[in-house]
């Protein structure tokens, strides 16, 4: 990766917004590598590469993995999501119950949770056990902090579960509900943000209705 300013890239911002209208550019500066080998560990046009920095820098080690910065990487649990068992029983852990809360959600929670019941840990231990084959690395206060205790992120990965057991694994990933919800509550914008998507018109402020 160079930093040198002549040698810049940038990303357009989709056409139907209002980034696009203002003629935001996101620019990026780097060099296209003529190395036809695209490894990310190569460190033929670079002092140091990606994966190189991430395994030795102390900040980032803890939390970024060598497949986080490899464009191929292949995570072992793909392999479980494409086999059709794995898939039926993915979508018997995302039926909902009469409390509104599937089985996934409550094996994740008492996963290593010293307060979940016991008939909890016992009725899910196997899957508790394939939850730590497939961790990995990750330390379990880690794990809990970032899925098992984000109640957000526990109703993606249901949704992301019961997708890939009603189509299986795609690229990209068909869901079989919303992902993601976005609510604008004003549309009195001052464009200024790096990530801006929203379209907005002058005269067309929300009303309390």
């Amino acid at each position: 990766m160079s930093t040198r300013d002549q040698d810049q890239s940038y990303t357009a911002a989709s056409d139907h917004t209002t980034a696009a209208e203002m003629g935001k550019k996101y620019t990026h500066e780097f060099t296209p590598s003529a190395d036809p080998d695209k490894k990310a560990s190569r460190q033929s046009d670079g002092h140091i590469s990606s994966l190189v920095y991430t395994r030795t820098c102390d900040e980032l080690r803890s939390h970024v993995s060598g497949g986080d910065v490899t464009i191929n990487y292949h995570h072992r649990l793909e392999n479980y999501l494409a086999m059709r068992p794995f898939r039926w029983l993915l979508a018997r852990l995302t039926i909902s119950d009469n409390d509104g809360i599937t089985a996934l959600e409550r094996i994740i929670t008492s996963y290593r949770n010293p307060s979940a019941p016991w008939t909890h840990k016992f009725k899910y231990l196997l899957l508790h056990l394939f939850i730590d084959r497939m961790r990995g690395d990750t330390p379990v206060e880690t794990f809990r902090k970032k899925l098992a205790d984000h109640r957000p992120t526990i109703r993606g990965i249901v949704i992301a579960a019961r997708s890939v057991a009603e189509f299986s694994l795609t690229v990209p990933q068909k869901f079989s509900a919303p992902f993601l919800a976005v609510w604008n509550l004003t549309n009195r914008c001052n464009l200024a943000c790096q990530h801006c998507y929203s379209r907005t018109e002058a005269d067309d402020e929300l009303d309390s209705e």
